[in-house]
């Protein structure tokens, strides 16, 4: 006999009826999640589609046997023991409520429009007394219903809204992401084209960037070890002494190591050459001595001289209005358009 209760202001609570609401839509949207099948498929799920499946070396899985549906292909979906064991709580509250037997329903095929064979679906409930499959309606009645008494909601506080398909993206996400190659993944799914089952896939960068660093280990691993062995204190010694002579009066030298310095460690026309903040100083310093010879220089005929000395006066204008424009966009404040920024003008 169904359960019904009063609460505290009088309002009817049907508890039968919830609680059977409520197992129904735990059974939905574990499915979903663990399986990666399409809603059509589940509501097709029989009694008969649960099968041990066995290779030929004797390693045994349950699998799903999923009917032609959407590709009109058949194929088997491995089951995860959270998977296998809520179809099993399913078809257990069936037969408790049916005298041991799961009974048999008609359906409809809500994409082709056409009558179903009865069979012994695992999604099916009996609110008035008589049984019936599940249908779209009602697994959209679930999910509004699961948002409304969980009081689902996003990070702005509004109500969610969520279909049987994000189940499926889900699955697809979260079994790429611990690691199944996403060819395994687009045969699990039925997927024609990997392009499909990549448009389901999503990644941040810190798995991005994760799973490359375990690449390259895996790839280390095939190579010689004496590729990856320890530095020697020869080797040490050699690269904290390129280091150390990569420091300059102005900044950091940003040239490549084993590298000879191809002007003639003229730092300051070099485009290897990385500033340090304070550098204006001294580059001022520098423009005004540069400036002084070149006044003796022209004073004197030393008319070579004086053409080097244009060029270094030339080289340290450019670097000091680089320097100017990073300072200029770094004081920016916020929401500022650094398109905006005075232009440096030159001499």
């Amino acid at each position: 006999m169904p359960l019904s209760v009063r609460d505290a202001d009088g309002q009817l609570i049907r508890v039968s009826l919830d609680e059977d609401k409520d197992f129904w839509a735990y059974v939905l949207i574990e499915v979903l999640y663990q399986t990666g099948i399409r809603i059509e498929e589940a509501l097709e799920i029989c009694v008969q589609s649960i099968e041990n499946w066995q290779s030929a070396t004797g390693f045994a899985m349950p699998v799903l046997r999923i009917a032609p549906s959407k590709m009109d292909k058949e194929r088997l979906v491995p089951l995860s023991p959270e998977a296998l064991a809520v179809l099993a709580q399913a078809s257990a509250r069936l037969k408790k409520q049916h005298n041991g037997q799961v009974p048999l329903v008609p359906a409809v095929d809500g994409h082709e429009r056409t009558d179903l064979p009865a069979l012994a679906y695992l999604f099916q409930r009996a609110p008035f007394g008589q049984s019936v499959r599940i249908g779209y309606s009602g697994v959209a009645g679930i999910f509004r219903r699961v948002v409304k008494v969980g009081n689902v909601r996003d990070a702005s506080g509004h109500r969610v809204h969520f279909t049987p398909h994000d189940f499926r993206r889900l699955f697809v996400s979260r079994t790429v992401n611990s690691g199944l190659p996403i060819q395994v993944a687009q045969v699990i799914c039925g997927h024609d084209s990997i392009t499909t089952t990549q448009g389901y896939f999503a990644i941040d960068e810190d798995r991005a960037m994760l799973a490359y660093k375990k690449y390259l280990q895996a790839q280390r691993q095939e190579r010689p070890a004496e590729e990856y062995a320890p530095p020697s204190e020869a080797d040490v010694a050699a690269g904290q002494n390129f280091i150390a002579r990569r420091q300059v009066r102005l900044g950091r030298c940003d040239r490549g190591h084993g590298q000879d310095c191809e002007r003639g460690h003229q730092c300051v026309a070099c485009p290897a050459l990385r500033l340090n903040d304070d550098a204006e100083p001294l580059l001022a310093a520098e423009a005004a001595a540069s400036q002084a010879r070149l006044l003796d220089a022209e004073k004197d005929g030393f008319l070579c001289e004086a053409e080097g000395l244009r060029e270094r006066l030339q080289a340290i204008q450019d670097t000091r209005e680089s320097l100017a424009v990073r300072e200029e966009i770094r004081s920016a404040g916020p929401g500022e358009d650094p398109n905006t920024f005075t232009s440096v003008t030159t001499t």
